[in-house]
């Protein structure tokens, strides 16, 4: 499990052997649990990609759809995740040049016998899904942040 102060914007890092940035984090803070969707993009250029930083644990991140985090129990290709809670969470979003948003939206957060963790946060006019999965230690080095 790779562990990791709070990221922020203008971090470097290094993911996948190669120099990558932080460019944006949507943060979610509810009463049981802090979360950050961190989008990370090359500093050569290329695709940006997304990590899940909860309680400081770094998880390797896919996107989900919000209906496939419904009910109690639910499934995600071979993997069990089981509802821990929901509630009210403030959100905020992040990104590199400066500009802030913040919102007021629920939450779900759910967990696996395997160590990954899915989230979803539904705000009024927009909701999204993530499936935080554990990462690799050797595809992060955070020496540089």
């Amino acid at each position: 499990m790779t562990r990791a102060r709070w990221l922020e914007p203008g971090d470097r890092l290094i993911f996948d052997g190669a120099d990558h940035e932080v460019s944006r984090l949507v943060i979610g803070r509810a009463d049981r649990l802090n979360f950050q969707r961190v989008t990370i993009r090359p500093s050569l250029g290329g695709e940006p990609h997304d990590l899940l930083q909860v309680e400081g644990r770094l998880l390797a991140a896919d996107p989900l759809k919000p209906e496939d985090l419904r009910g109690e129990e639910v499934t995600i290709g071979e993997r069990d995740l089981s509802l821990r809670w929901e509630g009210e969470v403030r959100t905020e979003v992040s990104e590199s040049q400066g500009e802030h948003r913040f919102g007021l939206g629920r939450c779900a957060y759910y967990e696996g016998d395997d160590g990954c963790v899915a989230v979803r946060v539904e705000e009024d006019d927009e909701g999204y899904a993530i499936l935080g999965t554990p990462l690799d230690p050797s595809r992060l080095d955070l020496r540089f942040t």
